[in-house]
């Protein structure tokens, strides 16, 4: 594959060269045929191809120039994308350093946390403007407002103002900002002023006399061109807020044990419950800071309305909307929240109504793999040129798209150019230049047009990726698994490839009973149970892994890679590989994996024998769902109480369940018993059922079509009016079930939401079809009309 320096050599070196042998060969071609005409206007028309050389060759040297200049941003995209391991580790996180106490308990947000972007807009032949008539860049949207910039030519001066405008305010609003406005010229000029200012009274502010006109023209106008830019810091806003589903006011305080201050406003919650989600939670409420001894904690540099929506999204609450997907993720991205960023992308990815370049640009910032790359294939669909290769992923393909393109149109400007001066000098024509200007400007026009597409292209490609690094750049360095966090999440790169590792070491392997099997624990992946096991059988070494699904269907199937490896002493190892379909077997393996005797010769280290075997699933058919969060021992430091189901152990937060179910909070915090017990046993429920119940009220998108009918009995038996609304959401909006079977659950669990928007699809049915429901129609006695 060519390097960047070789596609940009490789392209611009080859174009001057063509252009250059092309026009010198068209004069020799033309000169050596002089002898048609006579020796005066042989001269006089040598003359002319002359000029008209240095006329066309000027018009070249600029189109080169803009090829230089694509070359560079070709170069600098590709760059980009050429190491991506190194850009990987620009993008991990710092660590939390426990050891920095904080003096008090006010917690001090970075400048990751705030809100700041740019505006940019070239004014073009503003020599030429209307006195007094304002000229505007385009509106663009960030953070749930619009913003524009507009210049004016007034009293001899340039005025420039920016605009803002909230999409949905209320009716008292305000943004308070610090902005900064730029005029861009020439040599670096540059003219700078700042201020601070609160929008709403006003929707604009700038400078009346930013520049006196004349020195404007005269020192900042580039080709006729004006570049300014505005830079914009929102320190405060109020009033832009959408509606609230929940409240974490004084009247949850005997739900919770820490309150958050955001500005003025006080957030109740639990601390269990934001450690089990946040790792910057954890260290902060948790580790060794002074804030986790605090009853009260402020957080600076954040908004409160903000930080509500992310926290209804965290108790799990649909919460998002186009409104504030940024502001949320902006928080997620902060306090290291992955189930929230999840959300975010989800919501983005299937129900948000931003144009893909706004989707993209959050999707860069945060990091959102998924919605990047639905985002990068719809853009390859519709605005990729079709001049130039689909996606421009590879050198090899810039170069072709570029270089192939451009040889054609030199080499095709260079024939009609020959065939147009010969043709001229053989009829003596008297107005060579002009036939041979009007024959070329076209192509002088076509090339540049192309250019044009080309870097427009390059532009939206090279904003991507800037943006894309910027984000890497600012991530911090990974937090200490060991002391701060434990990942309760899936990881990005394992919902791609489902792979896991089993590891055990078996003791005291010499003394074995021959034709006993020997077995690892069980360990849960994917849904599904897995162990492996040895024996000593006919002078071998047998190797078997197991798999044992949680919740399969009547058939199912796990199709797997399997890799078996014998660990011993001095780096020596066996390993053996299989792919293997489990459904009709459990288990698979090697009965003669190694000789017994070579295995306690090379294999064993102190008598014991280390096993692995390295799993991945290709595919699968018959499964339950995937189980999004660990409530296992894992989480034993981020709770207070242990729930038993059957032999299944949830490690929880007693204060945030008591916060979503009012019957929790009678068992937990009530005069039961169980009250003052660290582990209570529920009777007569499923754990399958509980844990997605659970994985719902933590915030996940757990609801399916297969449990959503045990996810809302369990909702209506505990009460808990989080999961009934996530329920009812997902049945309205993305379940398959038929109408009958949404009513039926509605009315046995008792949603009235649901059951309402039922009998309107119902009715709206009978209506389109012209027929009324009778005694026949099953759906009579549920209508209760």
């Amino acid at each position: 594959m060519a390097t960047n320096e070789e596609v940009e050599q490789g392209v611009r070196i080859e174009q001057e060269h063509t252009v250059i042998i092309g026009n010198n060969q068209i004069i020799e071609t033309v000169t050596a045929g002089t002898g048609k005409v006579t020796g005066r206007d042989a001269a006089t028309n040598t003359d002319l191809l002359i000029e008209i050389r240095e006329e066309n060759q000027q018009k070249l040297d600029e189109l080169s120039n803009r090829l230089k200049s694509i070359e560079a941003s070709i170069s600098k995209i590709l760059k980009s994308n050429e190491d991506p391991q190194k850009s990987k580790a620009g993008s991990k996180k710092e660590s939390i350093d426990e050891s920095i106490a904080h003096s008090s308990n006010t917690v001090n947000v970075t400048s990751k946390t705030i809100k700041r972007f740019q505006l940019n807009h070239v004014f073009e032949d503003v020599a030429n403007f209307n006195e007094n008539e304002k000229y505007y860049s385009e509106w663009e949207e960030h953070y749930n407002v619009k913003w524009r910039m507009s210049v004016l030519h007034s009293n001899d001066h340039l005025l420039f103002l920016v605009y803002c405008d909230p999409i949905a305010p209320r009716d008292k609003w305000s943004i308070g900002t610090k902005l900064e406005f730029k005029v861009v010229g020439g040599n670096r000029k540059v003219i700078t002023r700042t201020w601070d200012f609160c929008y709403g009274t006003h929707r604009y502010f700038g400078f009346k006399k930013f520049q006196d006109w004349k020195e404007m023209k005269k020192f900042y106008l580039v080709d006729g061109n004006l570049t300014v830019e505005a830079s914009v810091t929102i320190v405060e806003t109020t009033g832009l807020g959408k509606e609230k589903i929940r409240v974490f006011d004084e009247s949850q305080k005997d739900v919770s044990d820490v309150i958050l201050v955001v500005r003025d406003t006080k957030f109740y919650v639990s601390k269990m419950f934001l450690a089990s989600q946040s790792s910057v939670f954890k260290a902060l409420l948790l580790g060794n800071f002074s804030e986790s001894k605090q009853s009260e904690v402020t957080l600076n540099g954040i908004d409160p309305d903000d930080f509500h929506y992310f926290l209804e999204v965290l108790y799990g609450e649909s919460a998002i909307d186009d409104s504030n997907v940024d502001d949320i993720a902006l928080l997620a991205d902060m306090y290291d929240t992955p189930m929230v960023l999840r959300r975010c992308e989800e919501f983005l990815l299937k129900e948000s109504k931003e144009t893909v370049e706004v989707k993209l640009e959050i999707a860069t910032q945060y990091n959102l793999e998924n919605l990047r790359e639905k985002c990068r294939s719809q853009i390859r669909a519709t605005v990729v040129p079709k001049n130039i290769s689909e996606s421009m992923a590879t050198n090899e393909e810039v170069e072709q798209g570029v270089r192939i393109e451009q040889e054609h149109t030199v080499m095709l400007d260079n024939n009609q150019l020959l065939e147009t001066v010969q043709k001229a000098v053989a009829a003596g024509n008297a107005d060579l230049s002009a036939e041979i200007d009007k024959g070329n400007q076209q192509k002088f026009d076509e090339l540049s047009h192309r250019l044009q597409s080309i870097e427009a292209y390059i532009s939206k490609l090279s904003k991507s990726n800037e943006a894309e690094n910027t984000k890497k750049d600012s991530k911090k360095e990974p937090i200490d698994e060991s002391k701060l966090t434990n990942n309760n999440t899936t990881n990005a790169a394992s919902k791609t490839v489902k792979s896991f590792q089993l590891n055990h070491v078996f003791k005291d392997v010499a003394n074995f009973n021959e034709n006993e099997k020997y077995y690892s624990e069980w360990e849960e992946h994917y849904n599904v149970k897995w162990r492996m096991s040895v024996l000593h059988s006919n002078d071998h070494l047998l190797f078997l892994v197991y798999c044992d699904p949680i919740a399969p269907s009547d058939k199912w199937s796990i199709q797997t890679e399997l890799e078996f490896k014998v660990v011993g002493g001095n780096r020596k190892v066996i390993i053996r590989t299989w792919d293997f379909c489990y459904g009709t077997h459990r288990y698979f393996g090697f009965k003669k994996f190694q000789d017994w005797k070579e295995m306690k010769k090379f294999y064993l280290v102190d008598g014991n024998l280390t096993v692995e075997a390295s799993v991945t699933i290709t595919e699968t058919t018959g499964l339950g769902k995937e189980k999004l969060r660990k409530f296992d021992e894992s989480q034993q430091d981020i709770s207070d109480c242990i729930l038993v189901v059957r032999d299944t152990k949830f490690y929880v937060s007693k204060t945030f369940l008591a916060s979503q179910s009012s019957v929790f909070k009678a068992l937990l915090f009530g005069n039961f018993r169980e009250s003052e017990q660290s582990e209570i046993t529920l009777n007569g429920i499923d754990p399958d059922d509980f844990h997605y119940f659970l994985e719902v009220l933590y915030g996940e998108s757990a609801i399916d079509d297969i449990n959503v009918e045990d996810v809302a009995l369990l909702a209506d038996m505990y009460d808990a009016q989080t999961a009934v609304r996530k329920c009812e959401e997902f049945l309205q909006e993305k379940s398959k079930k038929t109408v009958e079977m949404k009513m039926e659950i509605a009315t046995q669990y008792n949603l009235e939401n649901l059951k309402e928007w039922c009998k309107s699809q119902i009715t709206t049915a009978v209506v389109l079809e012209k027929r009324k429901v009778t005694k026949k129609n099953p759906l009579r006695k549920l209508l209760c009309f």
